[in-house]
């Protein structure tokens, strides 16, 4: 592969997009549902970025018993609410159409559900300009 074939592989949060809000108030109402403790602002915030299933098990201190239950709520209260609260950072969108209009492929890899990821870049008009989007199963 020439350099200019060779694609620019993106992270999807905090890199492209930021999920801030969509990611906290769901975690926040997941544990809330089910009658947890909801970790202080700073505590939640420390969570975006590594996998959930650990910062909920380590920083929220959910019960192993109760993650799948945690994890089901907060990824429906995310594609019902929290992708709409998300943001791409600015000149992003220019970013990614300055490489699709220079031929240049684009990817992205993230720890996000792929077919979640997907909806979030379609949310945002750019899914299109992308090679390939892979997550996690």
């Amino acid at each position: 592969m020439t350099q200019s074939t060779v694609p620019v592989i993106f992270d999807l949060d905090g890199t492209l997009v930021d999920p801030a809000g969509g990611i906290t108030d769901g975690i926040s109402a997941a544990l809330s549902e089910l009658g947890l403790r909801v970790p202080a602002q700073a505590q939640l915030d420390a969570m975006i970025g590594p996998k959930l299933s650990d910062s909920l098990l380590n920083v929220a201190g959910v019960p192993a018993e109760l993650l799948g239950q945690v994890i089901g709520l907060y990824r429906t209260y995310y594609r019902e609410t929290g992708i709409a609260q998300s943001r791409l950072y600015p000149g992003i969108r220019e970013l990614v159409e300055d490489y699709a209009a220079a031929g240049r492929p684009i990817a992205v890899a993230t720890q996000k559900p792929e077919g979640l990821a997907r909806t979030v870049l379609e949310h945002h008009g750019i899914a299109a300009s992308f090679l390939f989007i892979r997550g996690s199963a």
